[in-house]
């Protein structure tokens, strides 16, 4: 299976192989920490690589919720001021104006 060279190689302790059956096993013994088996709850034991990899995940989310948060509360505020025939387009600005035109640099 294996060319004779590799085995010799191994046999003189140059490299290792080592036969996993799945994911987690191959973490362990690349990295030598537990990858950690799932919890009822869903959670994993403190230390372990998959309860590393899972806070991770999870403030990854957060911060997309929050970098996501002002476009849907702008999308939000335009259903509501479309349901109530108003616009927030601009200050004095109602259904069907347009907002006033201000030269270059004006505020």
């Amino acid at each position: 299976m294996l060319r004779e060279e590799v085995v010799s190689e191994v046999r003189q302790g140059k490299f290792h192989i080592y036969a996993v059956e799945n994911v987690d096993q191959g973490i362990e013994v690349l990295t030598g920490v537990p990858a950690g088996k799932r919890r009822k709850d869903g959670s994993y034991p403190a230390g372990s690589i998959n309860h590393l990899v899972q806070k991770q995940l999870l403030e990854m989310a957060a911060r997309m919720r929050q970098f996501a948060a002002p476009a849907e509360e702008k999308k939000k505020k335009q259903q509501r001021d479309k349901a109530a025939g108003t616009t927030s387009l601009a200050p004095g600005a109602g259904p069907g104006q347009k907002p006033p035109v201000r030269p270059w640099g004006a505020s």
